[in-house]
């Protein structure tokens, strides 16, 4: 009709327009199928693919309308500013403890939790604040806790005899830059210069988080 080709169909019977019973045939390559995309992408509001696609189909049957739709988006300069893509960051690659195979605990991570509140065992007494220790096995993810009355460095050197007795002695520690672990660090420090160079050279490697 008219030089155009329309579509046929079983809905003649239907309470539509006459354009949704017979759309009209668009030509993939042709720039009044573009010029018509473009109309309804403006007056959708600029609209996502799949919603101009369902709009133009309202009147028209565009052959491969899907891939017409998208390229009309992605064109689309409004929409460029309001979907902007961004850079993925270059990741770093982990730390040779994380993905080499050893003992647990061998490399360790520490870090303080809390503070909680722990209920005496004696009725009526308030309870008393404390802090975990929560030590992370760089090799396996496996979670060593303790429990410690305050945050002092002497404190936190007895939770960390506590966890060498059960998990053995790691040969890296990394923790944030705490001020119990720097004095933590120290008093290790200084113990390690009065033993023997035999321990001296299996001792304990500290090590801080970039702050």
């Amino acid at each position: 009709k008219n030089g155009l080709i329309l579509v046929g169909g079983r809905i003649h019977n239907a309470t539509v327009s006459k354009e949704q019973k017979n759309p009209i045939v668009l030509p993939p390559n042709h720039v009044i199928t573009r010029l018509i995309y473009k109309d309804c992408h403006h007056k959708m509001l600029h609209c996502g693919p799949q919603a101009l696609l369902a709009e133009v189909r309202r009147t028209y049957w565009p052959t491969r309308g899907r891939a017409i739709a998208r390229s009309i988006v992605r064109q689309c300069v409004i929409c460029k500013r309001a979907s902007p893509t961004f850079d993925q960051p270059i990741m770093g690659s982990l730390p040779r403890q994380r993905v080499q195979h050893s003992r647990p605990f061998t490399a360790t991570g520490v870090d303080f939790a809390g503070p909680l509140i722990i209920r005496s065992g004696i009725r009526g007494r308030p309870g008393k604040k404390a802090w975990i220790a929560i030590f992370v096995c760089f090799s396996t993810r496996a979670v060593h806790i303790e429990a410690v009355e305050d945050l002092t460095t002497s404190a936190f050197l007895a939770a960390f005899r506590r966890f060498i007795s059960r998990r053995g002695k790691p040969n890296i520690v990394w923790s944030d830059n705490g001020t119990n672990f720097v004095g933590a660090r120290k008093e290790l420090a200084a113990y390690v210069s009065k033993v023997d160079g035999c321990l001296a050279s299996e001792g304990i490697t500290w090590k801080f988080n970039p702050p």
